[in-house]
């Protein structure tokens, strides 16, 4: 009698379990009922998995702290990067209006009527209502004629229960206030839980933090070379957490670049704050051949130069790649959530080789040093002067796991539609799940069923290790039927197998099987109103009154004169400049019917979509919510309309 996988002794499978992704481990759970008891049920395999491939992640923080096990923490892991891959959100509202917004930590933070409105997305007592006169009336002494300024007040970072917000007095003073909240001691009375910082100038004004230590910066200080430089400036937030007194503000020397997520990125990250540039130099040089990421990082409880650690060698591209469409750079600081270790992310349209076609690729990079040289054998080398600062390391292949273009998402048979910048409002890269995320502005969504306006939709692409030996997609397709096309979902099957050789014309490093990938189509998502392949068309107009929910109630306020005739101006009711912001949610977890708020402010009905395409829309008080079955929970999409 031939031996099956599920009557293999528990030992080899738990070493199986332990050599296979978390993917495989879910997959093989799926096989039959004695393997699903044993992948998906049993808790020591369940944790050995997690440990493995998600030790970092925020799922397996919480197994460790006992809020959820280790079987719940590996399928919510699983169902998270399946969901945001696959464009399937679980739900979306609109959860409220505000003139401006910051979501992190699963917490959304929003300006909305004078308040600053905090709401924990995830149930926890993280909800607060902050008056932003209460918090003007600290900042100078009582009685001052100062108190009645009207700041402009804008939000900067949220993370561990504190909010940074921004007064600006510039309009009436010479100098602006940074003000940090402690959300779980603030007392409006007391002003306890409050610290302020006057600030001379607040030029590219960010601020990152820690539950001890927060740094902000500003790109106010100049170099040797009369350029400007940014100034990094910390404090402590805990008494109990050292930080050397008295000390001035860290200056970035030669540290190039001015747009934070564009050319600098700045982030803070097991004990160490770390800045990354993807500039060279603060000129253009005429004889250069590479591009490196400058690289520094200090320990958060010792800002000075002496312990800075520098790296300028970090190889970025060779200039002969092509030119670069730098109106399309991303750049970010991502935390792998197998190692914990931080890597660079970088977005790039470019010209490669000098084409006539710009193409989108999404860079992962590691910090490996390398030992700059000048090519011996390069004409240009001869022609450098004591004028000139040129870069150069010897090109390096590129490994695929670390490449991720746009266009393999694409064949001769399936071409997506692409958008120009100023359609598309929001750019990301997801690296856990393999995915990319556009927020786009689509005039030919609904233009079928009379709709005037654009829509907004999120457009997503994604990829999967290849299978070591895959199924032809022909043959998929004959034994499960053609797959569904459109935007509402999409089948495994339609993942298109990615030639090394020919998908894109870098250099190939090698074939090793972690360079062979899967693309998924491009999907976009809510599907058009008129989308002829729906049950029902009503639940994508319920999506599309969400995602494109209307602006707060106006007055009319007339003028006229003998000299001219009656105008009309529009006046906002709920403040200036204040828009409805939408919730798109990929993760189950999160209850949307207790976050959305009204559609509109004239005590229109509450509406709230929640679950996948097939079913008629639920009103937020129906004893059933969602339209079909429940996805698998992921991570958060937050906009302002």
């Amino acid at each position: 009698m031939s031996l099956t996988l599920d009557r293999l002794p528990f030992d080899v499978l738990f070493a199986i379990a332990s050599y296979v992704s978390l993917e495989d481990v879910i997959h093989l759970g799926l096989v039959c009922r004695q393997l699903r008891q044993l992948f998906l049920y049993e808790n020591t395999l369940c944790r050995r998995t997690i440990e493995n491939h998600a030790r970092f992640t925020q799922e397996a923080q919480r197994a460790a702290q006992g809020q959820l096990s280790y079987r719940e923490a590996l399928r919510s892991v699983y169902s998270r990067r399946k969901a945001f891959a696959s464009a399937k959100p679980n739900s979306a509202c609109v959860i409220g209006y505000g003139s401006s917004f910051i979501y992190r930590q699963g917490v959304v933070c929003y300006m909305s009527q004078g308040l600053m409105l905090v709401r924990s997305l995830h149930g926890s007592t993280t909800h607060k209502a902050i008056d932003i006169s209460s918090v003007r009336a600290t900042l100078f002494g009582p009685g001052s004629p100062q108190a009645d300024f009207q700041p402009e007040v804008s939000l900067l970072h949220y993370s561990d229960d504190f909010v940074s917000m921004h007064y600006d007095y510039t309009d009436y003073l010479d100098h602006s206030f940074l003000i940090v909240i402690d959300l779980l001691r603030w007392n409006p009375a007391t002003a306890q839980g409050l610290i302020k910082r006057q600030l001379s100038s607040a030029n590219k004004l960010f601020v990152r933090n820690t539950s001890a230590y927060l740094y902000y910066g500003t790109h106010t200080g100049t170099g040797t070379h009369g350029h400007h430089e940014w100034k990094i400036r910390g404090m402590r937030l805990r008494e109990d957490h050292y930080m050397p007194p008295n000390i001035p503000a860290l200056q970035l020397d030669e540290f190039v670049g001015s747009d934070v997520g564009s050319t600098v990125a700045f982030e803070i990250h097991n004990g160490f704050f770390y800045a990354v540039s993807n500039q060279t130099s603060f000129d253009v040089e005429e004889v250069d051949w590479t591009s490196f990421y400058h690289c520094i990082r200090f320990p958060l409880n010792n800002p000075v130069k002496e312990a800075c650690e520098i790296k300028k060698d970090v190889y970025r591209r060779q200039h002969k790649e092509g030119p670069i469409n730098d109106s399309w750079t991303d750049l970010s600081l991502q935390v792998d959530e197998a190692t914990n270790s931080l890597r660079i992310i970088e977005a790039r349209r470019e010209w490669l080789d000098g084409g006539s076609k710009q193409l989108r690729t999404f860079y992962t990079h590691e910090s490996v040093p390398l030992l700059p040289l000048l090519p011996l054998d390069d004409p240009l080398a001869r022609t450098i002067g004591s004028g000139n600062n040129p870069h150069y390391a010897p090109e390096r292949p590129r490994l695929y796991r670390h490449t991720h273009p746009e266009h393999s998402h694409s064949d001769n048979t399936r071409i997506f539609p692409e958008f120009i910048l100023s359609k598309t409002k929001f750019k990301a890269y997801n690296h856990s799940c393999g995915a990319f995320l556009d927020l786009v502005e689509d005039a030919n969504c609904c233009s079928g069923a009379g709709l005037g306006t654009p829509c907004l939709r999120l457009r997503i692409g994604s990829r999967r290790p290849e299978p070591v030996e895959p199924v032809p997609i022909e043959e998929k397709r004959k034994a499960k039927g053609k797959a569904t096309t459109g935007c509402s979902s999409s089948s495994p099957e339609n993942f298109m197998l990615h030639n090394p050789s020919n998908a894109s014309p870098l250099p190939s490093a090698s074939l090793d099987p972690r360079d062979r990938f899967m693309y998924s189509p491009i999907r976009l998502w809510p599907p058009p109103c008129a989308a002829p392949q729906l049950k029902a068309p009503d639940c994508a107009s319920l999506l599309h009154r969400i995602l494109n929910a209307p602006l707060p109630a106006t007055t009319t306020s007339s003028k006229a004169s003998a000299y001219a005739p009656p105008a009309a101006t529009e006046i906002p009711r709920y403040g200036d400049g204040e828009g409805p912001i939408c919730l798109v949610s990929f993760d189950a977890g999160i209850n949307a019917e207790k976050l959305a708020g009204r559609m509109d402010r004239n005590g229109a009905e509450d509406m709230v979509f929640s679950g996948i395409m097939g079913q008629s829309p639920m009103r937020k008080d129906s004893a059933v919510s969602g339209c079909g079955e429940s996805p698998p929970d992921g991570p958060v999409l937050v906009w302002k309309g």
